[in-house]
């Protein structure tokens, strides 16, 4: 069984659905807590929409875009405010249009950000060390580099963006890669289904370290001289957070199963050749029934996802398939090459939260 220090994994993550209503002033409760990190998706509308992703550290009506390659931009009817338990939005249709669906997914980081001079680039982070997430802009040099985060474990899934320049992937580093992901310059783009690259510019030969400090090499997606960047970096939490690998087996019916030691929230999988960024949330994804012989009676049958590399709506696994969210992990239903294909190797994330928590406390909320 795993403890942890996370009781209540609402504190710190959340899945939200809503529908838009097309109005300047909309405020949305997303949960208890100030959400430093959202993204917001158009969904089952029959037309489509970017996941349009905002932070603290950026400010409000600051959008970059994980679906496409674009810079930061200003749009003043996208998010207009943080508040307390969430945020205000404008009119802007890619958030909020009149009828739509949308998926809101929320992270809290540390709330006002402050200085920190950990690596050679002085940044500015927003960090929350109990659910090991940070928000961290900084500005390139061009040379080989290293950056604070506020982290006091070595991250194990970053993602990086270009602010300044049009057309620069996101950089995406994350442990499950290889046995040394970062070390290796190994990296993937969260914006496109391309397989993992390999860059000697990327992250200058090193992974993380314990402190938090993520190195740099000198190319223009992660330190161009000049140019603006955020970066947001994440270590694992016993029983609230996991990232990691695994082998698909190519099953439709028996899967492969992905230890967490939590019930998963929410989980991205992707494999480290070409296909796509697999989105499971369990507030999006119905539980469906299946009805074949062998399948009659299970309930938790999370057949719908969404694709982080595109703007398209929600998509279906297929009869019977996907994923079912586990109280310890998540099982594959899926004999399909982007989440489950026979000898595959993927990486994955997941939030969510432990059945126990501090001091063998069950969870006061799941």
């Amino acid at each position: 069984m795993a403890y942890t220090t996370i009781d209540k994994a609402t504190d710190f993550f959340t899945n939200k659905r809503f529908t838009g209503n097309g109005a300047t002033g909309q405020t949305l409760v997303t949960g208890t807590f100030p959400p430093d990190f959202c993204w917001i998706k158009k969904i089952e509308d029959g037309g489509s929409g970017e996941f349009c992703n905002f932070d603290t550290v950026r400010g409000a009506t600051k959008v970059i875009q994980f679906s496409t390659n674009e810079y930061q931009q200003t749009i003043t009817n996208t998010l207009t405010a943080f508040t307390s338990t969430g945020y205000t939005l404008g009119s802007y249709s890619a958030v909020n249009g009149t009828g739509d669906a949308f998926q809101s997914m929320n992270w809290k980081a540390g709330g006002a950000s402050s200085a920190n001079t950990d690596g050679s680039i002085a940044t500015v982070t927003s960090v929350n060390n109990t659910a090991g997430f940070a928000v961290t802009s900084y500005t390139g040099t061009g040379s080989n580099a290293t950056i604070g985060t506020g982290l006091t474990s070595k991250p194990a899934w970053v993602i990086i963006k270009n602010l300044t320049d049009n057309s620069t992937e996101y950089m995406v580093g994350h442990k499950g890669i290889a046995t040394n992901a970062f070390a290796a310059n190994k990296y993937m783009h969260i914006n496109t289904n391309s397989s993992v690259q390999t860059n000697s510019s990327s992250w200058n030969s090193t992974e993380p370290a314990s402190n938090g400090v993520i190195y740099l090499g000198n190319g223009s997606y992660l330190n161009g001289s000049g140019k603006n960047y955020i970066c947001y970096a994440f270590t694992e939490k016993k029983g609230y957070s996991s990232f990691g690998s695994y082998i698909g087996n190519g099953s439709a019916t028996n899967g492969a199963f992905i230890y967490t030691g939590f019930a998963p929230k929410w989980v991205i999988c992707k494999t480290l050749g070409t296909d796509n960024w697999m989105l499971y949330m369990n507030n999006i994804s119905g539980a469906t029934a299946p009805t074949g012989s062998n399948l009659s009676g299970i309930f938790n049958r999370h057949n719908l996802f969404l694709e982080t590399n595109s703007g398209g709506d929600t998509q279906s696994a297929g009869t019977n398939q996907g994923m079912d969210m586990l109280s310890n992990g998540f099982k594959l239903f899926e004999d399909n090459g982007n989440l489950n294909g026979s000898g595959t190797s993927y990486i994955y994330m997941a939030f969510g939260q432990s059945i126990v928590g501090s001091n063998n406390i069950p969870a006061n909320a799941r």
